[in-house]
């Protein structure tokens, strides 16, 4: 579907970029701990995320789009100090870990 975002270009200025979209994947959920600044973050809890991929998926399959999901599983400052005693990469590798598991117990809707 075609798109449309507003951007800076690398002289500064800004303007509004248009593309053809993508046909691969539409939404990026956050495979992060939940945070009261984001409500796409999903839980970090073992398959916490399976609810908000769940509804994403509904969500593009009503809307006769391809129901794929790319899980970001980047760590912001604020979620590594959430686990005290682990360090932004060990969240970070624990988070891989939980989206791989999904994946190899059939998820089909992770990108």
């Amino acid at each position: 579907a075609p798109h449309a975002f507003l951007s800076v270009s690398k002289q500064g200025i800004a303007g509004i970029v248009e593309t053809t979209g993508n046909c691969d994947c539409h939404v990026v959920l956050r495979a992060e701990t939940r945070s009261s600044s984001s409500a796409h973050t999903v839980s970090s809890d073992a398959h916490g995320f399976t609810d908000a991929l769940r509804l994403a998926s509904a969500e593009l399959k009503k809307h006769g789009l391809p129901a794929r999901v790319l899980i970001d599983c980047g760590v912001s400052n604020e979620a590594a100090a959430q686990a005290p005693g682990t360090t932004g990469s060990q969240r970070q590798v624990a988070l891989v870990e939980e989206v791989a598991s999904a994946v190899a117990e059939g998820e089909t809707s992770i990108f």
